[in-house]
């Protein structure tokens, strides 16, 4: 998956500057152990404020897997999104992210979006993504919605449901999504 991510890393200009992923959807089609010979970007349906990039890991001529994003651009003016304010009673604590491991993926990842970088990070959609990609193990497909940025330290809560989940932060809801694990 983190060749997916660091094809991110090309994209260029102003309007690239501080996004925040809205949405990430990461699709495998097969074997992704030692495989990929290339990857593919198109970035489609440029609007103002989101953007839609596809990135297409290949072996050969065949897909093997398939990222799309939605970025919310210039997300400074207006980050903060209502969130859910009461958290269910069914949910487990489930992780944490340090600031050096914010930055360490933020180094995997070649992503210098400042605001992984500060002194309180935000930890990154597609580093949250990876992470559950690894929780939930042998998956075909992980779809995440992005609530409300997560910052370092703050500890995640995880509420599961017949394939779908969703993550808080004290008694906010953060994201929330949909899985389909390879039975």
């Amino acid at each position: 998956m983190i060749r997916l991510i660091r094809a991110l890393s090309s994209l260029h200009g102003e309007q690239y500057t501080e996004p925040y992923i809205a949405k990430a959807k990461f699709e495998r089609y097969g074997n992704l152990v030692g495989k990929g010979t290339h990857t593919n970007m198109m970035v489609e349906k440029e609007k103002a404020k989101f953007v839609l990039i596809i990135i297409d890991l290949y072996d050969n001529e065949i897909v093997l897997a398939r990222l799309r994003i939605t970025l919310f651009l210039h997300a400074t003016e207006n980050l903060v999104l209502p969130g859910h304010h009461s958290m269910p009673k069914d949910v487990q604590v489930w992780r944490s992210f340090t600031k050096e491991a914010i930055y360490d993926f933020s180094k995997e990842a070649d992503d210098t979006n400042p605001i992984h970088l500060t002194d309180q990070p935000i930890v990154q959609g597609l580093f949250l993504l990876r992470t559950l990609a690894d929780y939930f193990g042998d998956i075909n497909s992980l779809e995440m919605k992005f609530i409300k940025p997560l910052y370092a330290n703050q500890i995640v809560y995880l509420q599961k449901h017949s394939g779908e989940f969703i993550g808080y932060n004290g008694h906010e809801m953060i994201f929330k999504g949909k899985v389909d694990i390879n039975k």
